[in-house]
């Protein structure tokens, strides 16, 4: 896990030496000065991939390790509205009256504003 060449380096420096016969334990010793800075370039090395992680190909990754015929399955709207991923399936001859009726909803919607607490700095 630790880089070894690191990690041997580390051992041999003079203030491991100092450390040693100063009467520290050899499992402190370790632990506190060598493993510390010889994991630094391990941690390093994992940053590079943490974007990667965080991008998303995870799930990518997943999506293109089902079969073709499960991608096809979910493709379908009634399907994903039965696993409660879509709010509802609007038939193509509805869609013009359904568009009609959420513009409708809107048409009466305001939105207060609160009143500003500060205006303007004078210049």
């Amino acid at each position: 896990m630790i880089q070894i060449a690191n990690f041997l380096d580390e051992l041999n420096k003079p203030y491991v030496v100092t450390a040693r016969a100063k009467g520290m334990s050899e499992w402190a010793l370790v632990l506190k000065y060598p493993v510390r800075l010889a994991i630094n370039p391990l941690v390093s090395t994992i940053g590079w991939y943490l974007p990667q992680l965080f991008s998303g190909s995870l799930i990518v990754a997943g999506f293109d390790s089902l079969d073709a015929a499960q991608r096809w399955a979910d493709a379908d709207p009634y399907v994903a509205a039965g696993h409660a991923q879509l709010d509802d399936v609007i038939d193509p001859a509805d869609t013009r009256m359904m568009l009609v009726a959420g513009l409708d909803m809107l048409r009466s919607k305001r939105e207060d504003l609160p009143k500003r607490k500060h205006g303007n700095v004078p210049l």
